[in-house]
């Protein structure tokens, strides 16, 4: 005899919330937990049904696999349901896809240019296609230098 008391719950285990991730080939890694007999789990990506598991493993961790995702933002979850007819979905998490690099155009000094003077001053515009907020460093003969606490770059989502 079982004892149904609940319904079932899903703990999302990868990727992490709002973690970003260089390719577009995901490993989802989830587990649920049920007190009867599990049923079926269900992938959501971006809020629409990807992938279905018709025998997920109790208490334990489940893949699904997607591959080729675009960069951008992107969001997961996934639902559970028992063989008692009970359901529930997982929290929503964010994760990122991002696979270009951040772009550096440097303005001043110009190459080749030589400095007469104690003070050099350093100008440079950083970029990204997918972080408003960039941490930058500058690089002197191997030795690096804090440019600040954060770079704005030039970004549009």
């Amino acid at each position: 005899m079982i004892n149904v008391t609940g319904t079932p719950s899903v703990t999302l285990n990868y990727p992490l919330n709002s973690q970003t991730l260089i390719e577009g080939d995901v490993a989802f890694n989830y587990t649920p937990f049920d007190n009867s007999n599990l049923s079926t789990c269900e992938l959501y990506v971006d809020g629409a049904l990807n992938q279905t598991e018709p025998s997920p493993l109790n208490a334990q961790p489940n893949y699904f696999y997607v591959v080729g995702l675009p960069e951008a933002k992107h969001n997961w979850s996934v639902w559970c349901n028992d063989t008692a007819g009970l359901e529930n979905q997982s929290q929503t998490w964010v994760f990122f896809v991002d696979f270009t690099n951040p772009g550096v155009i440097p303005h001043n000094p110009l190459p080749n240019e030589t400095i007469y003077g104690p003070t050099v001053v350093f100008n440079f515009t950083a970029t990204d296609n997918m972080d408003p907020v960039l941490s930058c460093n500058l690089t002197i003969r191997s030795e690096e230098r804090r440019v600040g606490k954060e770079c704005r770059s030039r970004w549009s989502p």
